[in-house]
């Protein structure tokens, strides 16, 4: 790893421990502006399209998207969900809790029920998903999606 990519990937991580507590101090009142600011760093630090949080409902049946920051439009939205039931092989590699790093989300084995319909719309090559766990169990997932073309995650992001 060159020396540039060591001080960038130093700034990442300063970067996310810095929003990491900013959401763990941050009250019900400010969790949406706080989801806002993180949403947004987290976009420009790992330079992707999107940055969502994504929270299961009580029995696991349903993906709520709780924040998604759009950084190439500049758009912040919530509220789509996604059955988990229409997404078998993603959902149980979230179960396992497994960071889900596809570099062509299209073909990749938990993400291409996502092909048509979505990744396809929303010009989306490349996804780092990460399981949100609570009390050992998962209870929702940090979505990155990258447009453009495939990108190799690298193990620091």
């Amino acid at each position: 790893m060159s020396e540039s990519s060591m001080l960038r990937t130093d700034s990442q991580t300063l970067q996310f421990q810095a929003a990491l507590v900013e959401i763990s101090r941050a009250g019900s009142a400010d969790l949406t502006d706080a989801l806002t600011r993180i949403s947004a760093l987290a976009a420009d630090a790992l330079e992707t399209a999107r940055v969502s949080v994504w929270l299961f409902n009580e029995d696991h049946t349903e993906l709520r998207c709780l924040h998604l920051f759009d950084r190439e439009r500049n758009v912040h939205e919530s509220g789509a969900i996604l059955e988990v039931g229409k997404y078998p092989l993603y959902f149980k590699a979230l179960e396992e809790s497994r960071t889900i790093p596809a570099e062509d989300a299209r073909t990749h084995p938990c993400t291409s029920e996502f092909a048509v319909g979505y990744l396809d719309v929303l010009n989306i090559f490349s996804m780092l998903d990460v399981p949100i766990r609570r009390e050992g169990r998962v209870v929702g997932v940090l979505c990155n999606e990258h447009t453009g073309s495939p990108r190799s995650w690298r193990l620091e992001e």
